[in-house]
């Protein structure tokens, strides 16, 4: 009896242990989509790791910006934490482009002025209206200047 009691223990820990992880890691696709259409432009990066209920897989900063990426799934395709993190990218080219993250620039007061899903968006979703793209990388200087104010 006292074996048979153990062993249901060990069972429903192991359960629990698994069942906390999955609750902390798993990020259900149609979970993320929901949540990644109702962002709105002028929210904080609290608020919008608050929306998804996780933080940032990786942030990096271009002039005066934060970039913050947010993966769809729990397995990336590509593991931005492989990236150095925090990293000061010096021209727009060098902004990387993880498929199937979710892309959140960030002005110096940390409001959200631009955003969009690499590889699954056909709009870089800005300030300045929806410009065609699906990565931060591919606007050019004017546009950057256009929306993030200089």
């Amino acid at each position: 009896m006292k074996k048979k009691f153990i062993a249901i223990c060990s069972v429903l820990i192991v359960c629990l242990i698994g069942g906390t992880w999955l609750a902390v890691h798993y990020r259900p696709p149609a979970v993320f989509y929901r949540r990644y259409n109702t962002i709105e432009l002028g929210v904080t990066a609290e608020g919008v790791e608050s929306l998804f209920r996780h933080p940032f897989d990786l942030t990096c900063s271009y002039r005066n910006c934060t970039i913050g990426y947010m993966s769809r799934s729990s397995l990336p395709n590509e593991d931005p934490s492989e990236w150095d993190s925090n990293k000061l990218i010096q021209s727009i080219d060098q902004i990387p482009s993880f498929y199937d993250n979710a892309q959140f620039l960030f002005n110096k007061e940390g409001k959200l002025i631009a955003y969009t899903w690499n590889g699954e968006e056909l709009d870089i979703h800005t300030v300045i209206g929806d410009i065609n793209g699906s990565s931060l990388s591919e606007l050019d200087e004017e546009q950057w200047r256009r929306i993030a104010g200089g």
